[in-house]
């Protein structure tokens, strides 16, 4: 009888550099240059009257912030106004999505003779666009506005002017992010533009004039802005607002309340002590970090966890304890069935109690928190992590979290697979904005997991789990579901005493989907990444009809570790692994035996990798991005010209509608790629995805980027041919192999 058929492996062997077609013709610009000198001059002259007011205090060197909004037809990297902005001597400090009727638009049109002309229009509906934040002196500012404004003859780079749409001052307004807060003292988050000593020392004199506490000391910077504590008066702090370069100012969040972390009232659920495991870890070789409440003394699960501290601990909270023990077990066994003895864990758990009984009166607990993963990370390079706590703050479109920008820049070289726990808001009001994901579930280069209410078929995501959109690049988010828990059908840990407590939350939702990772590794050990792991995860996670991708993301992921990892009857999946390099193409052939009978194909592709992001930049988050063709047909060309056959759709932005995705390049630059589609065998002939990798930094071309390792997951099925697993395996007999398992484990977990 013929064994199980297992993942197949080095699907990168069928791929191939490729020469890419001619990019076509660029753009027509919506304004001529004349038009956008008189546009742009007389604002700029307006911006430079609204500097000269500023008090010198919140100019340090001089210095203020303008807004550019680019015309929405600028949005590509190749948009970017670099050298206009390097002659007009401004700099771009970050940027943030806007949307704006801009009031010219162009477009190539043909008369009747075949001539092509450029015809101006005045558009009516809303696009979206970015807006540059321009770091310039007041000085420069009048001058330059004195230059547009005049009779001066224009240089070819500030024949660029054409792409900006509107051009303003940063305003108080536009950096408050402050609703009622109560009277006396308080503490809020300052968002700098820029890191430099300059900046630091103009805000210290600043702040030092409305008898604000900067708390500098503690800062935490990335991406050039820096993020810094500041205690005073609300008024005050408000008043924060009127220095040049505050980004944001907003009252400083707290850790999320440890939500659904008591005993379920009025649950069934018969108590009963859980049966653990005598033996150490399947892979004694794997550590996994946790970072959450601490483990208590004694712990029944103390075989397999160290508990870390640090020397600024403070007494353990109880009620913390409880969440960090409860997460571990999550980690460890799942959701624990009183029918049978719970599984051996795949690992150790190396957990830090990075909470504490000082942590809710410190104000600071955020920076506190991230002080201490950030120490750890700093010293040690885990391949698996799990964050089941974060800010009680839900995400905004315009603006990167520190939380956020941590865990991204962290993650951002592929080595670390972290699932995030995306919080128990989902239940609250969604026009405002209060039941989305919370920071910083929405980094890109993580996994974002939410909750579903059932182990069965018949699912639902949990009332309680916080949706999406995420931010766009990342607008798919939560990226999966795990069982977490519910009144109906609760989440079983063991407790501190070696009883089963029933649970419900995201919180055990993420350790859960983790543990599904490593059961995949524990399998076959190294073959698989972090990435590839991703990528399974998303790849075999299972819809539920037409819930919406803000309700479950991809899906629920697999419910047991061999619909991961074993292919059924008439069904091929492929795993390839590699590297991009920028601005190069690459072809993936997707393999497909001959002669085929008639029928429909099933072709479902996941595509990850992880990125370097730019905080500043929400609109430009990722610095890299993935434009995939699909060629279905080799033999089908529209034209003679061709060099490549017929593309057809594939990959498309998850589904959403909203202003924050109709960016016409945004899903280019979302770190998943995750559809399915059928295609008649008549419609097949060497079918490929051709892969290019593109670069930008702070939204613009970049020559410095660097390759980027990738993970694709392909499958491909068809229901009249059962063994079609082992006829790719035979026609692809020198390139493909099945991988084997580095261990004997149960698949039925």
């Amino acid at each position: 009888m013929p064994g199980p058929r297992f993942l197949i492996g080095f699907g990168e062997r069928l791929t191939e550099p490729v020469v890419p077609a001619s990019s076509g013709s660029s753009t027509p610009a919506p304004y001529t240059v004349e038009q956008a000198r008189q546009r742009i001059g007389s604002m700029m002259a307006r911006t430079s009257d609204a500097a000269d007011d500023l008090p010198d205090l919140a100019c340090p060197g001089d210095l203020t912030v303008a807004v550019a909004t680019l015309h929405p037809a600028y949005l590509s990297k190749s948009g970017h106004p670099t050298q206009l902005l390097a002659t007009m001597q401004m700099t771009a400090v970050g940027s943030r999505p806007s949307v704006v009727v801009p009031s010219q638009q162009a477009r190539r049109r043909t008369d009747e003779a075949g001539a092509e002309y450029i015809e101006r229009f005045t558009p009516t509906d809303p696009r979206a666009t970015t807006q540059l934040f321009l770091s310039t002196s007041r000085r420069n500012l009048r001058e330059f506005a004195e230059h547009l404004t005049s009779t001066d003859r224009l240089t070819s780079n500030e024949y660029d002017i054409v792409k900006l749409e509107e051009f303003r001052l940063n305003t108080p307004a536009d950096r408050r992010r402050l609703s009622a807060a109560e009277e006396g003292e308080t503490v809020a988050e300052l968002v700098l533009h820029q890191d430099s000593d300059l900046i630091f020392n103009g805000l210290i004199a600043y702040a030092r004039s409305l008898d604000l506490v900067v708390e500098l000391e503690r800062r935490i910077q990335s991406g050039g802005m820096a993020f810094v504590p500041v205690k005073g008066t609300k008024e005050a702090i408000g008043a924060l607002g009127g220095f040049s370069f505050t980004r944001a100012i907003r009252w400083m969040p707290r850790m999320r309340a440890q939500l659904d972390s008591e005993p379920l009232r009025g649950v069934s659920a018969q108590a009963f002590s859980p049966v653990l495991p005598d033996t150490e870890p399947v892979n004694s070789d794997l550590h996994v970090a946790v970072f959450d409440g601490g483990i208590p003394i004694g712990s029944p699960l103390a075989r397999w966890v160290v508990n870390h501290t640090f020397p600024d601990s403070g007494p353990p909270d109880s009620e913390d304890v409880d969440h960090g023990h409860q997460v571990t077990s999550a980690l460890l066994f799942g959701s624990i069935d009183s029918a049978q003895a719970a599984p051996v864990p795949y690992s150790y758990v190396d957990h830090y109690q990075v909470l504490d009984q000082d942590s809710e009166s410190d104000p600071l607990e955020l920076y506190t928190v991230i002080e201490r993963i950030r120490s750890i990370l700093g010293q040690r390079k885990y391949e698996f992590v799990n964050v089941s706590i974060g800010p009680d703050l839900p995400i905004e479109d315009d603006e990167i979290h520190a939380w956020t920008a941590f865990w991204d820049d962290h993650l951002s070289d592929g080595n670390t697979l972290a699932t995030i726990a995306t919080g128990n808001n989902g239940h609250l009001d969604r026009p405002s904005g209060n039941a989305r994901i919370q920071v910083p579930a929405d980094s890109v280069n993580a996994v974002g997991v939410g909750a579903c209410d059932r182990t069965g078929t018949k699912w639902n995501r949990a009332n309680y789990s916080a949706i999406g959109p995420g931010r766009s690049p990342g607008v798919v988010k939560p990226d999966v579901l795990a069982f977490g828990g519910s009144e109906t059908e609760p989440f079983i840990v063991v407790d501190s005493a070696g009883i089963a407590e029933p649970l419900k939350g995201t919180s055990f939702a993420a350790p859960a989907a983790l543990r599904a990772a490593l059961g995949a590794r524990t399998l076959f050990g190294d073959k698989l990444g972090p990435l590839d792991l991703k990528a399974l995860l998303v790849h075999t996670a299972e819809g539920h009809g037409s819930s919406p991708a803000t309700d479950i993301g991809h899906g629920r992921i697999a419910s047991r570790l061999a619909d991961m990892v074993i292919c059924g009857n008439g069904e091929a999946r492929v795993l390839y692994q590699g590297v991009l390099t920028p601005a190069k193409y690459l072809r993936a052939q997707i393999p497909l035996p001959s002669n085929l009978p008639a029928g429909s194909v099933q072709i479902k592709a996941t595509l990850v990798y992880a990125t370097a992001v730019d905080p500043a930049d929400p609109g430009n988050y990722t610095r890299s991005g993935l434009d995939v063709t699909f060629r279905p047909h080799s033999g089908r060309y529209k034209n003679a010209n061709q060099i490549h056959a017929d593309p057809a759709q594939f990959f498309r932005g998850g589904g959403y509608e909203t202003e924050a995705v109709l960016r016409r390049d945004a899903h280019k630059w979302d770190t998943v790629m995750h559809n399915k589609v059928s295609k008649r065998v008549t419609s097949l002939q060497n079918p490929v995805f051709d892969i290019h990798y593109n670069a930008r930094q702070s939204g613009h071309a970049t020559g410095t980027a660097l390759p980027i390792r990738y993970s694709m997951v392909i499958t491909v099925t068809h229901t009249k041919v059962s063994d079609l697993y082992e006829q790719i395996l035979g026609a692809y007999a020198t390139q493909l192999e099945a991988l084997t398992p580095a261990v004997n484990i149960s698949l039925d977990v």
